[in-house]
């Protein structure tokens, strides 16, 4: 099947990308150093050592160490076609006459994640077990959706949200007026797998005092609004293409609507001056494009960040008009779920967009291949922009002579 054939191609493509990663950037870098480092001790079978730097549980070094030790970035080699055929599968359930290969090989090639892909983080095991969890679960096979569920929980703490989400889309959608509480529990009794995995989850933050497992004091808990908006913006940005094709209309709506949208004006306007916050390492660390994006964008005025309020309406308009033909509630859901996970997150990272970008971007309908394949170009381009910086304009430090920095998400 052509499907199988583009999962087989882009792993070969992916080996050969992260071989040319390992020319170029052959030491560990940033949190990789952090990452590879335990994952050798594990290799070596000293599983007591936990470095206080990792804030996340060790599902991919434990799966590096059973196949790559020493060639951890391979791992993601191992998990693109697992990822692949899941947004596949999981395209197809949603959409089943829908443009599924073109749609999974656009999601594949949002340049956050194939960038960190290359490296050994953590993004692509997290979005696929997420992503194979809900697929499973949509065909009732409940006790392999809680398993992946679990393995992405292990990956990432905040995945428990969208296990979480995915269990009371289940109970809507299998609720009965007529038999209100027998279908509760009747529902309720065959996830009890999942309801396992959350009653264990919270017994994890009880003993361990909170969520993330180290470096405590760089990830405290923030009430930070503007991750939704954001995020919004990493939408339309991700999705060029097809908000392109949406833009006439998204006028008209506005246009046609002009008190409305000043009053949903009101609370994004308190959001900016409320909730516009920034983390240290986004104002110390010049390797990253959020860094610039924050000092040209936002710190040059005080006044500045306010004129981008018509911006982030038009966002989130876009953004929900897009899944219309989702059901209300799974919308709903899904916009907890995101409020969930970003809101509490001080600092502002492209990469915690992922999942809700993807999430998003599967339940939109496509209408026309062209604007799929225009979507891969685009992504393509903009990922060998960053990466071309990534692996030939490297900078180094003052404070570090000698040591190459790179830019990179």
């Amino acid at each position: 099947m052509l499907v199988y054939f583009v999962a087989a191609v882009l792993t070969v493509l992916h080996g050969f990308a992260v071989h040319f990663t390992y020319q170029k950037v052959r030491e560990p870098y940033m949190d990789e150093i952090f990452h590879m480092n335990l994952t050798r001790l594990y290799c070596s079978g000293d599983f007591s050592t936990w470095n206080p730097k990792i804030t996340t549980p060790p599902a991919l070094y434990l799966l590096a160490t059973a196949f790559f030790c020493g060639a951890e970035r391979y791992t993601n080699t191992l998990l693109v076609p697992i990822a692949f055929l899941v947004v596949y599968r999981l395209r197809l359930q949603l959409f089943p006459k829908s443009f599924a290969v073109a749609d999974a090989l656009a999601v594949m090639s949002v340049p956050v994640l194939l960038h960190s892909s290359l490296l050994f983080y953590t993004d692509l095991l997290s979005l696929a077990t997420v992503l194979a969890g809900v697929s499973f679960g949509i065909d009732r096979k409940h006790l392999l959706s809680t398993l992946f569920f679990a393995i992405a929980v292990l990956t990432r703490q905040t995945n428990i949200v969208w296990a979480s989400m995915f269990g009371l889309d289940t109970l809507v959608r299998c609720y009965r007026r007529s038999h209100p509480v027998g279908s509760l529990l009747r529902t309720i009794a065959r996830l009890w797998s999942l309801v396992l995995l959350g009653i264990g989850f919270v017994v994890f933050v009880v003993v361990n005092q909170g969520i993330v497992l180290g470096d405590r004091s760089a990830h405290e808990l923030k009430f930070h609004s503007m991750q939704v908006l954001y995020c919004s913006v990493f939408i339309v940005f991700s999705s060029a293409p097809h908000f392109l094709t949406h833009l006439p209309g998204l006028l008209r709506h506005i246009v046609s609507h002009p008190l409305r949208q000043l009053v949903f004006l009101v609370p994004i306007g308190l959001a900016i001056h409320f909730t516009s916050i920034d983390h240290p390492y986004l104002l110390a660390d010049n390797r990253h494009i959020a860094f610039y994006v924050w000092q040209r964008f936002f710190r040059r005025h005080e006044l500045l960040k306010y004129l981008y309020a018509p911006i982030y309406l038009f966002a989130i308009t876009y953004a929900l008009k897009s899944v219309r033909t989702v059901p209300r509630h799974v919308v709903l859901l899904a916009t907890v779920a995101l409020c969930a996970v970003l809101v509490p997150a001080h600092l502002l990272e492209p990469r915690y967009f992922i999942i809700p970008y993807v999430v998003w971007r599967l339940g939109t309908k496509t209408v026309h291949l062209w604007t799929v394949v225009l979507e891969m170009l685009f992504n393509v381009a903009v990922a060998g922009a960053v990466l071309y910086l990534f692996y030939f304009r490297p900078f180094e430090w003052p404070s570090e002579p000698g040591v190459k920095q790179r830019f990179m998400w």
